[in-house]
């Protein structure tokens, strides 16, 4: 039980201990760098549910990929749409009568 804990089993991936730390600081990195960049697109859009869901799910940057280059361009033009048309009926000109 005890050999489960030690970090020989965790980062004991080439079998090189120098090697297998640049490798998790790499992936590190990476996941990172997604995951921030998902969360910031989720919040400035106001969705919740894929804020959170981002933030509780780790999937090695797969998740917050798909989001950030499929899931958010759907939401995006629709609100892109929705602003035309409020700006639309806001801008009503009276006429001079």
């Amino acid at each position: 039980m005890n050999k489960i804990l030690t970090n020989e089993l965790v980062f004991n991936i080439t079998g090189n201990e120098n090697l297998d730390m640049i490798l998790f600081i790499l992936i590190l990195i990476w996941v990172l760098a997604w995951k921030g960049k998902a969360l910031w697109i989720a919040a400035k859009k106001d969705s919740i549910k894929w804020f959170v869901a981002l933030l509780v799910f780790q999937t090695m940057g797969i998740l917050d990929i798909l989001y950030i280059f499929f899931f958010s361009k759907d939401r995006e033009s629709s609100d892109t749409i929705n602003d035309g048309e409020n700006l639309a009926s806001d801008t009503s000109v009276s006429e001079p009568q």
